[in-house]
């Protein structure tokens, strides 16, 4: 996601200079974060047979951590951050599951 970021930060100065192009851009973060909100969604239905209960439906769950690793690696591509690809990504693993296994425990895979 974090090379997607950098990626597309690029491709849109160009696009921006372009004009309508701009707009595929966001269809293709869209797409993206639907796609990214799809496999999130499978992965923790894979481990709702071990939940007892969820607080929060699975599909809600999923679009709130898509949107969080989205918007992470948006800022990250649009600052000069100290921190390097891997330490962003352990952090924001790390908050989301962390998160999500205090929503039900049981829940996620190993």
């Amino acid at each position: 996601m974090l090379d997607h970021s950098e990626n597309l930060r690029n491709h849109r100065r160009l696009l921006n200079d372009v004009g309508s192009l701009n707009d595929l851009g966001l269809l293709i973060d869209r797409a993206a974060q639907e796609e990214l909100t799809e496999l999130l969604v499978g992965w923790l239905r894979q481990g709702r047979g071990r939940a007892t209960s969820w607080q929060v439906p699975v599909e809600t769950i999923a679009k709130v951590v898509s949107w969080v690793i989205f918007g992470m690696a948006a800022q990250w591509g649009q600052e000069s951050s100290t921190k390097t690809r891997e330490q962003m990504v352990h952090d924001v693993v790390l908050v989301i599951v962390r998160g999500v296994e205090r929503l039900t425990p049981e829940a996620l895979p190993e």
